[in-house]
This record gives structure tokens, sequence and C-alpha cells, in this order.
């Protein structure tokens, strides 16, 4: 079976068929395998180097099977007829007039789209690229954060320059639309540049004030590629041309080097720069908080100098009333725009402080590939040289392996994640020192949360972060053929921690009290507590919310915070850590499917995926009895249809989801080693054969 997404199979449905054609398109990027030229990632060379993200892939046979599943996905949502709900729903608002001016324009452009083969894009290497331009473009002194974009396809099956055409041909009629509709005059430009065929549009053409936003598509031999950005096309053409100078993130250090450490990359690589990144984010955002300054400090003298003049009015001459203007306004940006300028600079200082914190990771490589029915990811995070400077250093740093993930969970699970954490200690130190480094603003915040705290009798440090100790373990698994559920954090001290839980509820029981005796509505919300029943949970607390069926269990043993679904849960779990009860290693099918660590772990999980589009399906499926339940809250005839034909499209999408039935399980490890995380991941599937229906018993 070799089933292809088609645009043509959507006929012409206006409006909403054009948006389903563009949404095959995404589809088609997203989750589609491509097809390489070549034997490694070569479209990467057309990638200038100053971008921050690159991500590229290629076609690799083995996940066929996945192409076919995700077709079966779209025909499904084809046979809903949503996209027809939605062009009637669209239509039903519009006059005559405009609703056949609608119909023209999406059956032109569904014919447009027609014309480029999107099957062929899918079968070759794709790439996709980002950078923020430097220097940033602004619109009256604000910095405008849109980025430079690139997308490029490059296939031996692909016809290049029939699909340059009907891209160019959609581009051209966008154009003609636009100056139709708004009395515009765009144009397309066309050129040659290193021997490249460019087409490009500047959507802000004839505005002056405006910074240009240009989007370009450009051809060279086999590669198509599209851009967003003004200077991106040309250097893409440069490097596609392999002109002298130009630079390609193929070509960059960083770049090869961090891959080295990696398995070989079959079907995908992505590589993210996290200083590429922060360097525009402090360009946008830094910008745009000095602007907010200088305006606010503006303001303050415009209104300084009009109370003044209006003041001095009163009192003497025109003479008199100028001068108390100036006067005025001179006060005025001194007064207020010292405390709107201490405000704003502690947004600043945070930023930054946040950027700068942000700045101990340098970069994130990623390769995959696929193995039967499974495709496995790898990923490092590599550390910045100065990490160990960096503020955040304290918090991300301190290495807590969990060596043995298996202890508490009992054969039955279904998923689970355990994790050695953060440390909470350095991360509340950081945080303080961050409000703490902004002033005198800062210093007020502190003060207020010192007041709030010393108030409620709750104090952060004091009553929660001293006696937690960080790792944690959560988990699902079937009990007595029920779901049953537990959440687990590792204690420093056990005394201290049934002290402090016991406080936590009676503060928790007693306030939502108070709030529910005010608001009858917020009832629901009442927390209610008694002693656990089973003698064996001695110290353990029931705790019961309104719209829970059954308590949960909460209390601490054996040097854990355990909360559960049930008494039952907990017990199961601590039967289990006792070795009375077989724990999750002698799951076989979950141990087959799981990435177990051979060494202790910062992190590990197992997720089963089998079931959870159906659970999906059937929620979505009731939607029409919320959307029934919410339109008679409506007045108008007009929107109480309108709510119930939207909520009704929501339910045919059920059917849909419950074709993505093939995930099977997914699985990830991380590991630290003081300079980078390395993780990798799985991601089961069923195959073909696994998911046929089983057949009918012959009678």
């Amino acid at each position: 079976m070799n089933r292809r997404v088609s645009f043509t199979r959507i006929g012409k449905t206006g409006a909403i068929g054009c948006a389903g054609c563009i949404a095959a398109l995404v589809l088609s990027f997203s989750t589609a395998p491509r097809a390489a030229a070549d034997e490694d990632f070569g479209l990467t060379r057309a990638v200038p180097d100053d971008v921050f993200i690159v991500w590229a892939s290629r076609f690799n046979p083995e996940r066929d099977f996945l192409r076919d599943y995700w077709s079966e996905v779209w025909d499904e949502f084809l046979k809903t007829g949503i996209c027809q709900d939605l062009h009637e729903l669209i239509r039903s608002a519009l006059d005559e007039e405009q609703a056949a001016e609608m119909d023209r324009v999406m059956e032109r452009f569904t014919k447009l789209l027609e014309g480029v083969d999107w099957n062929e894009i899918e079968s070759g290497q794709f790439v996709y690229a980002e950078r923020f331009p430097h220097p940033l473009p602004t619109i009256k002194g604000m910095p405008i954060g849109i980025p430079d974009i690139l997308l490029a396809v490059r296939s031996p099956k692909f016809d290049a320059s029939r699909n340059f055409a009907g891209l160019t041909s959609i581009l051209d009629a966008i154009v003609e639309e636009i100056n139709n509709a708004a009395e515009t005059e765009l144009a397309l430009e066309k050129r040659t540049e290193n021997g490249i065929h460019l087409t490009s549009l500047n959507l802000t053409s004839g505005k002056p004030e405006t910074p240009r936003i240009v989007i370009s598509i450009g051809r060279s031999d086999d590669t198509v590629f599209l851009c967003l950005g003004h200077n991106m096309a040309s250097e893409v053409a440069a490097l596609l041309a392999k002109t002298d100078g130009a630079k390609s993130i193929a070509d960059s250090p960083r770049f090869k080097t961090a891959f080295e450490k990696l398995p070989a990359a079959v079907d995908e690589i992505s590589f993210f720069d996290m200083h590429g990144m922060l360097r525009g984010m402090k360009d946008i955002f830094g910008g745009m908080l000095d602007k907010v300054a200088a305006d606010a400090a503006t303001d303050h003298a415009a209104e300084g100098a009009a109370e003044s003049a209006a003041e001095g009015a009163a009192e003497s001459a025109a003479e008199g009333a100028a001068e108390s203007a100036a006067e005025g306004a001179a006060e005025g940006a001194a007064e207020g725009g010292e405390q709107s300028g201490q405000w704003i600079g502690m947004a600043k200082t945070i930023f930054e402080r946040l950027l700068e914190s942000a700045g101990i990771l340098d970069h994130v490589a990623t390769v995959s590939y696929t193995a039967g029915h499974a495709v496995h990811t790898d990923a490092v995070a590599m550390l910045s040289k100065n990490a160990p400077d960096n503020p955040l250093y304290p918090v991300v740093s301190a290495n807590h392996p969990v060596k043995d993930f298996s202890r508490f969970l009992p054969k039955e699970t279904v998923s689970f994640a355990v994790s050695g954490g953060v440390e909470l200690d350095a991360l509340y130190k950081y945080l303080e020192d961050t409000i703490k480094q902004t002033g005198e603003p800062g210093q007020q915040v502190l003060a207020q949360w010192a007041a709030f705290q010393e108030q409620s009798g709750f104090d952060v440090h004091r009553d929660l972060i001293d006696w937690i100790d960080g790792e944690s373990v959560s988990g699902s698994f079937k009990l007595d053929g029920q779901d049953a559920w537990i959440f687990m954090m590792k204690v420093k001290n056990e005394d201290t921690a049934r002290e402090k839980l016991a406080l936590a509820l009676e503060f928790l029981s007693d306030t939502l009290g108070e709030l529910a005796a005010q608001q009858p509505m917020l009832a629901m919300l009442a927390i209610r507590t008694e002693p656990a029943l089973d003698e064996k949970l001695e110290g353990f607390h029931d705790v019961s919310l309104g719209f829970m069926p059954l308590p949960a269990a909460c209390g601490v043993r054996d040097g854990w915070f355990m909360l559960g679904s049930s008494e039952q849960a907990v017990l199961r779990c601590l039967d289990t850590a006792a070795g009375k009860h077989p724990n999750v290693r002698k799951n076989k099918r979950l141990m087959s499917e799981a990435l177990v660590p051979d060494q202790p772990a910062d992190a590990f999980s197992y997720t089963d995926h089998r079931g959870t589009a159906k659970q999906i399906a059937q929620a979505l499926g009731g939607v029409s009895v919320v959307g029934g339940i919410i339109s008679m809250m409506v007045e108008e005839p007009e929107e109480k249809q309108a709510v119930m034909k939207l909520f009704g499209m929501l339910a045919k999408l059920s059917p849909v989801i419950a074709k993505i039935d093939f995930f099977k399980s997914s699985s990830t490890h991380t590991t630290f080693d003081g300079k980078a995380w390395h993780t990798k991941a799985v991601t089961h599937y069923f195959s073909p054969e696994e998911r046929k229906p089983a057949e009918e018993p012959t009678p």
C-alpha cells in the first residue's frame, strides 16, 4: 500500500476546501518521511550559518507505514465533511455578493494548488531553518520580532521547474487578489542571482515607514525553496551556487562538533543554538522595554507640562504659563518617569537575568532513525563553557541519578516517570537573588512576600523546601482491574515531613472552607481529611475533594511522601517495595518496549499509548452535548445556531482521532555527565498486521 494525500481528492469545497489543502501540506511537512538524493543531509548546505534552529529530514522507506497511517487519518478527516460545514458556516455570515466572491477566490486557489505536485515534495530532502534578522526592523522605534524563515525541498524525482512555476502562479494570484481587494500596487519581482531563479513579493511595498516583509520563492536544479525575510533568499541562492564567501551552517565547527557524540542520523537531524536565539530575544524584548521606558518618560513630561500650564495661565500671563509648562514638563518627567522607570527597570533587570541564565545551555543536537516499527531519537544538550559561572548552574548541576526506578512500581504498571529532580534550595535562592538585583522595587516585592508568609503562617523555605529532597516517582497501574495511580517525592526527614504535611492539610482545609462559606460555588473545592482506615497506613490521611468519587491517600513512609488514588494503591506500592508483590521488571511487555538505562539515570519514563486515541475520541463524541448546554446561554438565534454547528464539527472529529490508534508506547531516559544531558527516546508503533481487525469466525 502506498497511499498519498492528494489535493484533487478534496474537490471544490470553497474556502475550507482550500484550507484543507494547506492542512495537508502542513501534515506532509510535519509527519511524513522525506527522501534524500544523496547519502547525507546535503540540503543543510543551503542554510546560512547564523540561524538558531535548523531541522532536516530525508526519506527512509522504513517509514512508509507511517505515511500510510497518516494518509488514513486524512482520508477519515475528509469523510467528516467538516470542510464543507465550515465553508457553509462562513457563507451564512456573508451576503450573496460576498459569498459569491469568496467562492470565486477559493475555487481559483484550489486549482492553483493542484498545479504543484505535493507528493513529490514528501519524497525529497526537507530543511527548515529560522533566525532573527540583525539589526531588527522597527516601527516607530519599536522592534519587530519577525524571524527569517527558510523551507527547502530537494528530490531526484522533483520537477523543480514545473513546481516552481506552480508556486509562482500562486504567489502571483495572491498579489492580484490583494491589489484588487485593498487597492494596493503590490508586484512580484522576478530575477536571477548566481544562476538561481527568484521570485519575491514585498508585502509592505509603498509603505516606507513599515519594515520590509518579503516572501521569496527560489529554484536551483532539483531544489525549490521558500523564504520569509529581506535577505534570506539571496543568501540561500549564494549558498546553492557555492559562491565564495557564502557561509553555511553545515561548515560551522559548532554544528559539526555537536553531532560527533551521537549515532549516525538516518531520518532526521536538528540543531538548536541557544545563544543565537538569545541574541534575537535580547534585541526584541530589550528594545521593547527601552521604547516603553522612553514613551513613559515622554508621557509624564507632557502631563506635567499641561498641568503646570493650566496653573500658570490662571495665575499670570501667557509668559508665566509657558514658564510653568517648562517647569512642569521637567518635574513630570522626573517624578512620574522615576516611578514608572523603576518598574520598567525592574522588568528589564529580570529579563536580562533570565536571558543570562538561559545561556547556560549552548546547543541541542538531535538525530533519529527507524528500526522496524519504532522511531529512535538521540539528543545531547551541551552546557556552555562558562556554565559554572552561570547563576543557574547550582540549580541544574546537582546530580541526583535514580538508582532503582522499579522499587515501588508494581508489575501491573502501565506508565511511569521517575526523576532525580532539581536542587530546590538553590532554585529558591536563585529566584530571590534575581528579585534582589532589581534594587528598591525588588526589595519591596520581597518585603511583601515575607509579610504574606508571616500572615499565612506558611514559610515556603521552612515548611516545604527544607524537607523535600526532589527525587520523584509517578505511575499509573491496574489494581483489581481498575485504574490506580501513585505520586511520590523523597523527603529529607520523615518526622518533619509528617508534621508539615499535617499543617498543610489543615491550612488547605481551613482556607478552602472559608472560601466555600463565602462563595457556595466553590464548595466543590472543599477538602475533607480523615485518618486512613487501614491499620497498615498509620499516620496516613484520606483526603477528599467535593468532586472526587473516592478519597485519595497521602502520608510519609520509608523516606517518601506518598499520594495515591486510594489506600489500596499506596499499599500495593509499599508491598512492591517490600518484595511482597512483583515489581515492574516482571512486566515483560513494558520492559521489552522501555529504554531501561544500564546505569543510574537522571530521568526515566515510559508511557503506554494503547487506547489513548479511543478515549479522546469518546470524549470528543460528547462535546455536542456541551455545545447544547452552552447554546442555551446564547440569546441570538443566529449565534445559537453557530455555536451548535461549531460543537457539532468538533464532535465529527471523533472518528478522525480514533484513527490515530497506531501509537503503542514511548520511552525516554536522560543522564547528566556534568557537561551535557544525554537523552535517548523511542516511540513504538503498531505494525500494519497488528492493526488489522480480527477476522470474524466462520459460522
